[in-house]
């Protein structure tokens, strides 16, 4: 009798390891068709961080075809469908020399005067972003993180009170700065986390699994 127990015990336990198994199985097919739909932004001025980075969301399962790059804020709100008008330097002047300084003179602009140099404009009536997430540097030239999510954060005010649309893009910033001040800074103007250089593959799934997958995959309500 004691024989027949043991096994059957053992039976259930094999039954329960299969059972578990069958759901990371499930649960991973899911996040898999999760990660082959979402859109990123990748917003770095360093281009091999760039390269990197898109590589890492490849190897994740992100479609080649569904991420965009940009070197710095301004691009990325070109790319996101706002246009960024840059004063007292040209968008014209800008595009032709980004590497020859205008960057840095447009931050000492800023410094001197205190004020934004940037406005934007964006189609009000656009329901949804082009993309879904955004992971962006926090020191770029031109426009850092800290002033481009402040911006898609004013469109997106601006979109809801005027058009009724629904715009969250979900912005993390990828510093390696450990400093609890910058930290802070990000979230309080609107950065949705914070991703610290350097960080393991597992780390940056995570952000996908938590802030673009978790919706996807939540069971419905009875």
């Amino acid at each position: 009798m004691e024989k027949g127990r043991r096994k059957r015990d053992r039976k259930g336990k094999e039954d329960e390891s299969k059972r578990g198994k069958g759901g990371k199985v499930a649960d991973q097919e899911q996040y898999n068709n999760c990660y082959s739909k979402v859109a990123v932004l990748v917003v770095d001025d360093n281009s091999m961080n760039r390269k990197m980075m898109v590589a890492l969301l490849r190897r994740i399962g992100v479609d080649k075809d569904n991420i965009r790059t940009a070197a710095n804020g301004y691009e990325a709100l070109e790319v996101l469908g706002a246009h960024a008008v840059v004063k007292e330097i040209s968008e014209k002047e800008y595009l032709d020399d980004v590497s020859g300084g205008i960057g840095e003179a447009v931050m000492k602009e800023k410094e001197d005067s205190g004020t934004d140099l940037f406005t934007t404009e964006y189609s009000t009536s656009t329901k949804a972003w082009p993309l879904c997430l955004a992971l962006v540097d926090v020191h770029m030239p031109l426009m850092g993180g800290i002033e481009l999510v402040r911006h898609v954060r004013k469109i997106e005010e601006k979109s809801r009170s005027s058009a009724g649309a629904d715009l969250h893009l979900v912005m993390v910033a990828v510093t390696a700065s450990d400093h609890g001040e910058t930290i802070q800074e990000c979230l309080a103007v609107g950065m949705d986390s914070v991703l610290h250089k350097p960080f393991q593959l597992e780390d940056l799934e995570g952000v996908l699994q938590k802030y673009l997958c978790a919706e996807q995959m939540r069971p419905p309500s009875s």
